[in-house]
């Protein structure tokens, strides 16, 4: 199976291509084809970079004036040389999108639909710099990629069982009763942390507490405890760079 990979950012836009097959491993493998669009501003003077099973083979600026050209342009490049690694979009079998905010609505994978989508744009609100490129990715794959299924991972999922005394403003009650609280961010990448750890350490993540780190344009610390088959965070906060 052939998974597509879509994590369209605020200042970048990163795809990678994986090939699985039966079993799963349990590491992450090296991904087939990768390629990282970053813009500076004003948009857009794009920085393109490719590479194939590792080996880099593309490295070049673009003119490019807005996030779905960008986005079509990386998607194209798959079976485009010098990058191609697929005969057409026909050999992609699902296209995963990294979503930032799925509010209190979505708490795992979801396969896109219209209503998804519509969704996604309207918690634009509460993630003005990610949701609409999020939602702008999804629209470039689907017209591309046609018939193949789209699956949205939100980052704040992992976020949700978080206590309320951890997740509640102190502010007057009304703003939580109005959806104004602490989502959480990066939880994709503080759940892999974890997960990653327990695995590295040898010892079962439900008797671990770990703190996680996420540093990059944004950077966020999460403190992890698993509890059964759930993941509870007790404290997870946004932190500038």
């Amino acid at each position: 199976m052939r998974i597509l990979i879509l994590n369209a950012g605020s200042s970048s836009l990163k795809s990678c291509l994986y090939e699985f097959t039966d079993p799963l491993p349990q590491t992450p493998p090296v991904p087939s084809w990768e390629a990282h669009a970053a813009w500076e501003e004003p948009f857009r003077n794009v920085k393109l970079r490719a590479k194939l099973r590792g080996w880099q083979v593309m490295d070049e600026r673009l003119d490019i004036h807005s996030e779905a050209a960008a986005a079509e342009h990386v998607f194209r490049m798959l079976w485009e040389v010098p990058a191609r690694v697929v005969a057409s979009p026909a050999e992609v079998d699902v296209v995963g999108h990294r979503v930032v905010h799925g509010g209190e609505k979505y708490c795992a994978p979801t396969l896109v639909t219209a209503e998804v989508k519509q969704v996604i744009d309207r918690l634009s609100v509460l993630a003005p710099e990610h949701n609409p490129p999020g939602v702008g990715g999804i629209e470039t794959a689907q017209r591309i990629f046609k018939s193949r299924p789209q699956v949205a991972v939100f980052d704040a999922a992992f976020h949700q069982t978080m206590p309320k005394h951890a997740t509640i403003y102190p502010g007057p009650y009304t703003w939580f009763e109005r959806g104004i609280r602490r989502y959480g961010f990066h939880g994709i990448s503080h759940r892999y942390c974890a997960a990653r750890t327990s695995q590295i350490v040898g010892r079962n993540l439900e008797s671990l507490r770990i703190v996680t780190c996420h540093l990059g344009h944004g950077c966020s610390l999460a403190a992890v405890v698993k509890v059964g088959v759930l993941t509870r965070r007790r404290a997870s906060r946004r932190l500038k760079d």
